[in-house]
């Protein structure tokens, strides 16, 4: 016997079932079997009610406010960081730097992304002189904002959880070893 629970979509699940197989051939797993079964039946049953896995007119009404306070990303790279935080403020949106001057030279998000206001940009920040990069205070930010941080640099990272960070191993402030391996501890927020 082999049998498969589970439920779509998978944000805001709005349908579950369980397929029960009796005597599957050739191999008895339920994720070989029952899934895909699962699955195909998922995917028509999507397709014969499309209505019901759309949002209601109400929803796009609610959420239009937002849509309103959306700002595209200026190309903060290669500028000042006194001259990137002021076209910064002038759309409303906060920068996040590693330092307190010197030049941009990355950035997330990119440049002409979408974000809303008040969120904000994480930008790495070099002066002339050549000199070891600090960490940047990393708590609130996403999973995925830290990864591409954490990669620019070239640093070793492990994540515990998910959602947003709350918790470093090394301190905002102090200066990132490229040898050593740090690790972020995250939940959801």
């Amino acid at each position: 016997m082999a049998s498969f629970a589970g439920f779509f979509p998978a944000e805001n699940p709005l349908v579950t079932g369980i397929v029960v197989m009796k005597n599957p051939q050739p191999v008895h797993y339920g994720g070989l079997t029952s899934g895909i079964t699962f699955r195909r039946i998922a995917e028509r049953y999507t397709i014969i009610h499309p209505d019901l896995f759309t949002a209601p007119a109400r929803m796009i009404a609610e959420n239009s406010d937002k849509i309103k306070k959306t700002q595209v990303v200026p190309n903060f790279i290669g500028q000042l960081l006194v001259n990137a935080q002021k076209q910064a403020g002038e759309k409303m949106i906060k920068l996040r730097a590693t330092a307190d001057s010197g030049f941009v030279v990355w950035q997330y998000p990119s440049a002409d992304r979408l974000i809303f206001e008040d969120d904000e940009v994480l930008v790495v920040v070099q002066s002339d002189i050549k000199q070891k990069q600090k960490m940047v205070n990393l708590t609130g930010l996403s999973v995925r904002e830290v990864s591409a941080y954490m990669q620019h640099m070239g640093l070793k990272y492990s994540v515990v959880g998910n959602g947003k960070v709350y918790r470093q191993s090394i301190k905002p402030g102090e200066f990132v070893q490229k040898d050593s391996s740090y690790k972020l501890e995250c939940k959801p927020i």
